[in-house]
């Protein structure tokens, strides 16, 4: 994960997020991004969906991991994409252990 890039990380690769990944997947901007869901079928959902998208050049790295703490220190924006039961939990997981400039 490159320092030079913004970074940014989806929580929750389910449905909503794996179809927020599919837009960054057109973005503009040169970008890391990083997929967080601790079932490995949902990441492989999110995977597949990305793939369906074009190659972006601009996207220099995309990471699919189980756990929050497998993150670098800074995240540029984080997109919190789970369900409203550990919605609360998760950020709050999320804030403790890295530093996050924006939250959707």
């Amino acid at each position: 994960m490159s320092e030079s890039h913004p970074h940014i990380v989806i929580i929750g690769a389910g449905q909503l997020g794996s179809r927020h990944l599919q837009g960054l997947a057109k973005i503009d901007r040169s970008i890391d991004i990083s997929i967080i869901d601790p079932n490995q079928e949902s990441l492989n959902i999110s995977r597949t969906r990305f793939q369906e998208i074009p190659v972006n050049k601009l996207v220099h790295s995309i990471h699919y991991l189980r756990s929050i703490r497998l993150l670098p220190d800074a995240v540029s924006l984080a997109i919190i994409a789970t369900n409203s039961d550990v919605r609360r939990t998760v950020i709050e997981e999320l804030l403790i252990q890295k530093q996050v400039r924006y939250i959707i």
